[in-house]
């Protein structure tokens, strides 16, 4: 067993997970592998027809299942501490037959594996989903005991670890698929403490793996569309019989023992002692016609493009399509065309069942009824060959062409037999993949050559040892509400257990018990107090178990689950097992797991990890953030792969808040920095801060910003919010700041002075507004750019001050005649626009472009009127004002003769009397 540290961690609650017969409880330590890159990646199932080879696998982090806690675990290949297997359709062979012949991969499976200690302590739940060539690679996390003792998993079943595992999938679709093989029919295995090499599955106990652990999935067997609408019924033993003959013979079993180390079918599925025979079971057989296979022979080559039909090269790929073929041509001739019999019997008290045919007419189907081999034959035996045998007891079972005009046959080669599907339950048989064929002869879809149970005389036309072993999809077993992890139980506290998904119909009377056992495997509670009958929802009783109240010391207690044969005989290995531990006198780490927020940090940059909060795992229903408890002390951990704490990492010692500063020599990723923490009752926990290093997000942002125009002392302007640049592309971005992006004032350059009337802003744009005797001249101003990961950028915005211009003045005063206009012309000053006229008086006022002022009196003006005009700017500031004074009337128009022409002249400004 390995030691290294071991976090807590709490889970969250998605649903439709399944199958947990190893449970861990609401909360479980778990260690997150270094590196791991965290996320869901759940999908529908493909299958997928390609070579097998590793292919990365999703992680995330935490996940629930019918209620119990799961640890998302997947990694991308075969690393130290894993389980290691494939997901597949069967096509053939046998569970360790990876050829594509045999198997074809289903990508996006969930499966879960867990292990067991030699003292019966259980580790939580990990799982993955199987990539695109249907491998899946688990990492077993260490998890550390009630007394603080890290446990690794070793994947070792040999004295003194024997440890143990189980390992099992969620049913992609049980509409559609039906589960055909589980490592150890997704119970606890090995059986023993040796090396198990069942279905083809490996220990390697140096890198504490295992290796090739199968899970096999088939269509479900179609009971209906596959024979005749109205089967024949026969009764195990028909009256009269035509002696052993036309039939298919086998059982059907509850196969609760799983022999060890078995690498074939054959003896995965045999009936061993304490296995329950299934009396009352519908069994189902048919073979096709004649003149069906006649008509396979001779259109499905062509139809198919294949050269013959399971001749020389014949594979499994092809067998696939040919059997689409056939279903095609049953829709389009019609069921009467293709299938010869269907045969329905029902399974004896000892799970035996026997179809026996009638038969069809000659030695067998490609028998020509032409030559010497017909000579003497009456013409009605001629005319009825490849006909149905009206009875079983009429005609001869025989193959060959003496005396051939009485041989009936059945074509074994194209035979298909079926049970009922079984909702919730595995099913081993060699009739897969609803195909007609013969599963004891040369390969055929099915199972591999000479590895399969059935033997077969074309003689006779008979199968025997066709079985189909049926075992429990789903259990779910679990110690509730203490585990082993995190929530302990004190002395005298009562504990109960949870079992669902155990067969309930056409079980035979098979019992179930729960075995409980102290961490020096004395029982100390079971028999028949703890033996119960399945109810019909799959369910039992709970065998509840009262903690003694005199405990000194921390004890685990385990439940395990065995399956009763009718019998009395009990099954050698638990179905399943799970755990919880009395600690007489609780710590403060039983009240509290530490838990850090993940954080990203950017490379170059410095950012903090905020303080751990404290979850009280004994509550189910929330997760609190609760402060860390008086006194307690945080430090540097030690990282699960035995490597130095990262030295670009610094924790506060009071607090737990890290300080991170990932120079540019550090990778980006994800790692798990591990916090040591102390309380003051010496109690330790082990928190796992997820740092998320990133390349900083200025090394791909350029924050530019639009210089404003020139601004005069007095005046105002905004420079807008900065738009970023991607540098690495040639286009010019402009995107808005990333959310959370930070503007503050810069540092200034070498010899710059940052002028004190220009003002940052908190959303980046710059207010500008030098005083009136702000010098002229050239101005930056930094701006510091502080991302949301830390990472910064500075930008200088450049100013312009404009010299400030010579005041704009006219005359202060101005006399004008009634009737008359005066001119101000501009004293001093260059106009650069024209500035706004107030008028307050008897009078207007006018601006030409050279800046001259006409002010014009209304003509009720009287004289002694004062005509006040404001100069104002474009800010609506006065600049100066000019006062005109309304004198006497001017003259009326005088004229001026010469000669006969005269011409009226007006005088303007004119003073009275001159």
């Amino acid at each position: 067993m390995g030691r290294s540290y071991q976090p807590k961690h709490r889970a969250t609650s998605p649903s439709g997970l399944a199958l947990l017969g190893l449970t861990m409880k609401d909360r479980a330590r778990l260690l997150i592998a270094g590196g791991a890159t965290v996320a869901i990646a759940a999908s529908g199932v493909v299958i997928v027809p390609v070579a097998f080879h590793a292919e990365p696998a999703a992680q995330a982090a935490e996940l629930t299942a019918d209620g119990t806690n799961v640890i998302e675990s997947g990694v991308a290949t075969a690393e130290n501490e894993t389980i290691n297997g494939q997901v597949t359709r069967y096509l053939g062979g046998n569970p360790g037959d990876r050829e594509k012949d045999f198997q074809l991969p289903m990508a996006g499976v969930r499966v879960y594996a867990k292990w067991v200690e030699s003292d019966g302590s259980t580790s939580p739940i990990y799982t993955a989903v199987t990539d695109a060539n249907g491998e899946y690679h688990i990492k077993m996390l260490d998890f550390k005991d009630p007394n603080g003792v890290t446990r690794r998993f070793d994947a070792d079943p040999n004295w003194p670890e024997k440890e143990k595992i189980r390992v099992w999938s969620d049913n992609p679709d049980p509409s559609k698929w039906n589960l055909m093989f589980n490592y150890m029919n997704g119970q606890v295995g090995p059986k023993g403490v040796v090396a198990d090499t069942t279905g083809g599955a490996a220990q390697l106990i140096g890198p504490n793996q295992y290796v090739n652990v199968a899970i096999q999935y088939v269509p479900i067997q179609d009971h209906t569309g596959m024979h005749l609408d109205n089967p024949k019924y026969v009764a195990t033993s028909p009256d009269p019989a035509s002696g052993p003959g036309g039939q298919i013979n086998g059982s059907v079993h509850w196969n609760y023992n799983v022999p060890e180390g078995n690498q074939i079918y054959s003896g995965i599925a045999e009936r061993n002692p304490g296995d329950v025979p299934i009396p009352n079971m519908r069994v189902r057989g048919s073979y096709l016609t004649d003149k069906a296979i006649k008509k396979i022979y001779a259109e499905a080559p062509k139809a198919l493009g294949f050269r013959n039909i399971r001749g020389a090269g014949w594979n499994r790929q092809q067998e696939l399509q040919l059997q689409d073929w056939i279903k095609q041509q049953i829709k389009k001739d019609g069921k009467a065309f293709w299938i010869a019999e269907t045969v329905e019997t029902t399974t004896g008290s000892d799970g035996k069942y026997s179809l026996h045919f009638n038969g069809t007419w000659g030695p067998r189907w490609d028998f020509s009824p032409n030559g010497l081999n017909v000579v003497g034959w009456p013409q009605n035996k001629k005319d009825r060959l490849g006909t149905l045998v009206s009875s079983p007891a009429e005609g001869t079972w025989s193959d060959t062409d003496v005396l051939a005009f009485d041989a009936k046959h059945i074509n074994l080669d194209w035979t298909f037999v079926s049970i009922p599907d079984q909702p919730g339950q595995g099913l081993m048989t060699p009739y897969v993949n609803n195909q007609y064929f013969n599963p004891g002869g040369k390969g055929w879809p099915g199972v591999s050559e000479g590895k399969v149970p059935p033997t077969f005389t074309y003689g006779n036309s008979s199968f025997t040892g066709v079985d189909f072993a049926l075992f429990s999809e789903k259990i779910t077993f679990d110690v509730t509400p203490f585990d082993s992890f995190k929530n302990f139980a004190t002395a005298g506290d009562t504990v109960n257990t949870r079992t669902t998904g155990l067969p309930f119909a056409q079980n035979n009377g098979t019992r179930f018990r729960v075995v409980w056992t102290d961490q020096n495997e004395k029982e100390v509670k079971g028999g028949a107090q703890c033996t119960f009958d399945v109810r019909p929802d799959g369910s039992i009783p709970s065998c509840d178990f009262k903690t003694p109240t005199d405990l000194t010391k921390q004890t685990t207690y385990t439940a395990r689950l065995y399956s009763v044969a009718p019998d009395g005989v009990v099954s050698t290995l638990p179905v399943a097992v799970d755990s919880f531990t009395v600690d007489p006198a609780p710590k403060i780490t039983s009240d509290n797991t530490p838990n850090y927020a993940p954080t990203n940090a950017a490379l170059g940059g410095t950012t903090t990890v905020k303080a751990p909060t404290f979850d009280n795992p004994k509550t189910t229903d929330v997760v609190e953030t609760n402060a860390a408890p008086a006194n307690t002390k945080f430090e540097p951990g030690v990282p699960a792969d035995g490597s130095k704490f990262p030295s670009w990492v610094k924790v506060d010692s009071k607090s737990g808040a890290l300080t991170v500063t990932p120079d540019a020599g550090i990778a980006p990723g994800d790692y798990q920095v591990p916090v040591a923490v102390t309380y003051s009752d010496g109690s330790k926990d082990t928190a796992v801060a997820t740092v998320t290093v990133k390349a900083a997000t200025t090394a791909g942002l350029d924050p530019k910003y639009v210089a404003p125009g020139a601004v005069q002392p007095g005046g105002s302007v905004t420079v807008a919010a900065p738009t970023f640049d991607d540098p690495s592309t040639q286009a010019v971005e402009k995107t808005a700041a990333p959310a959370g992006t930070k503007f503050e004032p810069g540092v200034p350059g070498a010899g710059q002075t940052v002028p004190s009337w220009a003002t940052v802003n908190a959303d980046g744009t710059i207010t500008v507004k030098p005083d009136a005797k702000a010098p002229a001249g050239s101005y930056q101003v930094p701006v510091l750019v502080t991302y949301p990961d830390g990472s910064t950028d500075t930008v200088s915005v450049p100013v312009t001050v404009k010299a400030a211009p010579v005041a704009l003045t006219w005359a202060d005063t101005a006399t004008v005649m009634s009737g008359g206009k005066v001119e101000l012309p501009l004293q001093s000053g260059t106009l650069d626009e024209k500035p706004g006229l107030v008028v307050d008086g008897p009078g207007k006022a006018e601006i030409a472009d050279n800046g001259t002022i006409t002010v014009t009196p209304n003509a009720d003006a009287k004289p002694g009127d004062k005509i006040t005009v404001s100069v104002k700017n474009g800010n609506g500031d006065v600049i100066d004002t000019v006062t005109v004074t309304v004198s006497g009337v001017t003259p009326d128009k005088q004229v001026a003769v010469e000669g006969a022409a005269m011409t009226p002249v007006e005088v303007v400004g004119v003073p009275q009397g001159a």
